[in-house]
């Protein structure tokens, strides 16, 4: 007589090392729903702040029209391996405002006058300090640049509500300015910055300061926790970052920070506008030429000095329209070793025609596409967008 096995009572201990194994979302997802055995696994692993290892997704806000004419706010997602999509409902999401992260969590624009933070799988949402609480916010007409998001560690073993947790920081084009909120916040807290400041490219919550960094490569840090919050010169930009050699500098560069096993690193992207390229430079030649080029700087935090990277060991980064961070490949089998996954974030970028998008590899020195089939790719009302999807 053949002998069934009743999975329910399966050892917890076991149970947890499998739910750890997971990469996708979607499995994790599948693995609670099976009966409540299996789910108080995952709702322990919770408690303990773990963390399921997940692919990153990229988002493609549509705007498409139903059966009446009408357009509705929608997005195709997908992870790198492209084995499924999904769409997911983004209704009342400003045009060109969205931002992602790698805690799962969106930050969305549904006026021109109010943030939110959203998650795009459970529809979860938090509403940010309104607009209208900037200081100068009536001498100004404010367009959005960057914005991010960073969990700050509370030093509890649980999980606080993200509410206690994330920080909100935001730039605005025209000027140097800089804005911060927690959630819960009634207004938005300004960081003295000198009024002659470049824009800011990017920013990063690193080493309990936050950084940021400027359409020039100048990084500044500054301290949330202080009364009066004050941006201070921190590191100069790389000083060979336009010693390439390459063509006569007609070249938009764009500045990332992003924390790589433990230290700092900027990620500059080079993007050309002439549509043949010079010959590649004789010390490092290119296999391939494409319209992107990509260089790695890490900070000494002794002599904040910035040494330019080859490579990126085990690591693949992401970065553009998101919070810019980095992930063990050996986590994901999907993923080339120093790989660079990026989305276009420039302003002047054409929405309709799905902007550019692609992988750069640091060590070959080549560029592959998104893996992206023509009917998940239509009329986009926002920036593509990367994430770490997450049901907390």
């Amino acid at each position: 007589m053949k002998r069934t096995r009743n999975w329910s009572e399966a050892p917890q201990e076991l149970l947890g090392l499998i739910a750890e194994c997971f990469n996708r979302i979607e499995d994790y997802v599948r693995f609670g729903a099976v009966c409540l055995s299996w789910q108080s696994v995952i709702v322990d692993q919770r408690r303990r702040n773990f963390t399921p290892k997940t692919l990153p997704w990229l988002m493609l806000p549509l705007q498409e029209k139903d059966e009446d004419g009408n357009y509705n706010d929608t997005s195709n997602a997908f992870n790198y391996s492209g084995e499924r999509h999904y769409k997911l409902n983004l209704p009342n999401a400003f045009d060109w405002c969205c931002w992602g992260s790698p805690f799962g969590w969106l930050i969305i624009a549904p006026g021109q006058h109010q943030l939110e933070i959203c998650n795009p799988l459970s529809n979860v949402r938090y509403p940010l300090p309104p607009l209208s609480t900037l200081e100068d916010f009536s001498q100004k007409k404010y367009y959005f640049r960057k914005a991010i998001l960073a969990f700050i560690p509370s030093g509890s073993p649980s999980i606080l509500p993200v509410k206690d947790q994330l920080v909100a920081v935001i730039s605005f084009r025209g000027h140097g300015n800089l804005y911060f909120a927690r959630l819960g916040d009634k207004a938005w807290t300004s960081v003295q910055i000198p009024k002659s400041s470049n824009d800011s490219d990017d920013m990063l919550y690193f080493n309990n300061q936050f950084y940021v960094v400027d359409t020039e490569g100048l990084v500044r840090s500054f301290d949330i926790t202080s009364g009066n919050p004050v941006g201070i010169e921190f590191a100069l930009a790389p000083g060979n970052i336009h010693e390439h050699g390459w063509g006569d500098g007609d070249e938009d560069l764009q500045f990332y920070l992003v924390e790589l096993m433990g230290e700092l690193h900027m990620v500059v992207k080079y993007q050309y506008w002439d549509s043949e390229l010079p010959e590649s430079p004789s010390s490092r030649p290119f296999k391939n030429w494409h319209m992107y080029f990509f260089r790695v700087y890490r900070l000494d935090l002794c002599t904040r000095k910035w040494k330019e990277v080859f490579t990126l060991g085990d690591y693949a980064l992401f970065v553009g329209h998101n919070t810019s961070f980095s992930l063990l490949v050996s986590d994901y089998p999907e993923y080339q070793n120093s790989s660079i996954f990026f989305t276009d974030d420039l302003y002047d970028w054409d929405l309709q025609s799905g902007g550019d998008m692609g992988i750069f590899n640091l060590e070959t020195i080549s560029m592959q596409p998104w893996n992206l089939d023509d009917d998940m790719v239509g009329p986009l009302y926002s920036h593509p967008v990367l994430f770490v999807p997450t049901l907390c």
